[in-house]
């Protein structure tokens, strides 16, 4: 798991730090670059709704924007937390989502769909974490970004798998 994590970081890395580089005028990177902070609530389905009632969590995303605005890549992490039923005797689920992300914007207005994958690491006990992808339609605008997904962990025995709904604020 520490060599996933290492992996993971060191291409993050990567990502953040060739976005200080500026690019030159023959280059196909056109466009701006941000930085957005949000929060995301979750639905657990499948298995997980057995014990889990809702999530809630944290995300720090870069995007920069390729090929004139109709790609954005970038990574986020973040922070998941998902509270456990009463009934059940098991501790809350915890994830560090890192993951690389794209959105490719549909039309002017705004809407379009996105991925998310990577590497949700387990932080609570028990919890070994596992491969994360997140399919989503969202909305962005000037200021905003407002997302609709599913969230799915490849566990070692089963995926723990949400609807995942998202808001982020641009801070460029």
């Amino acid at each position: 798991m520490k060599k996933i994590f290492t992996t993971v970081a060191l291409v993050l890395t990567c990502f953040i730090s060739q976005a200080q580089v500026d690019q030159d005028e023959n280059s196909a990177v056109v466009g701006d670059q941000d930085f957005a902070i949000g929060g995301m609530a979750a639905l657990p389905i499948g298995d997980p709704a057995d014990f889990a009632d809702y999530g809630l969590g944290v995300e720090l995303m870069y995007l920069k924007s390729l090929f004139n605005g109709n790609l954005n890549l970038g990574g986020t992490v973040g922070y998941s937390h998902y509270v456990t039923d009463k009934d059940v005797n098991l501790d809350d689920a915890q994830f560090l989502p890192i993951a690389l992300t794209g959105l490719y914007p549909i039309g002017d207005l705004g809407f379009g769909a996105g991925l998310d994958v990577g590497y949700a690491i387990g932080i609570n006990d028990g919890n070994n974490g596992g491969f994360l992808y997140e399919p989503k339609a969202y909305l962005e605008t000037s200021r905003f970004i407002f997302s609709l997904g599913y969230r799915g962990i490849v566990l070692e025995n089963d995926t723990f798998d949400t609807i995942k709904l998202g808001f982020a604020v641009k801070l460029n």
